[in-house]
């Protein structure tokens, strides 16, 4: 059968990374058949899905000062005490990654990043 079915116990892999929320995940996978593949196949060998969460806070950092650039109204209500405006300012990176940023990250690094008031 091709792809060969993925490994038993991947449920618990899955709770695990379901509950830690781990910002890096390193899978070393080889069976000697599929090694050769791995580049298109680690995600169906993980058994986890296709959609992974963007965690690189370089390239995250670069979205969140586009999107403070260019929201310079929502960053100054923001230092005006309104905190709904980091929600704002959070879908915004969402919205410039294509849902594939890590929110939490997002959040920090914009927390981090705007100006104190």
């Amino acid at each position: 059968m091709w792809p060969p079915p993925p490994p038993a116990g991947r449920e618990i892999v899955q709770r695990w990374i379901a509950e830690q929320r781990p910002d890096v995940l390193l899978m070393i996978y080889n069976d000697h058949v599929t090694s050769f593949f791995f580049d298109h196949y680690s995600a169906f060998a993980l058994g986890v899905g296709e959609r992974w969460q963007v965690a690189d806070e370089g390239a995250l950092g670069s979205a969140v000062d586009r999107v403070l650039t260019e929201h310079v109204k929502v960053v100054e209500d923001f230092r005006a005490g309104k905190k709904a405006a980091l929600g704002f300012l959070v879908g915004q990176v969402m919205k410039a990654t294509q849902g594939k940023a890590n929110p939490a990250l997002v959040n920090r690094l914009l927390i981090e990043k705007l100006p104190k008031g």
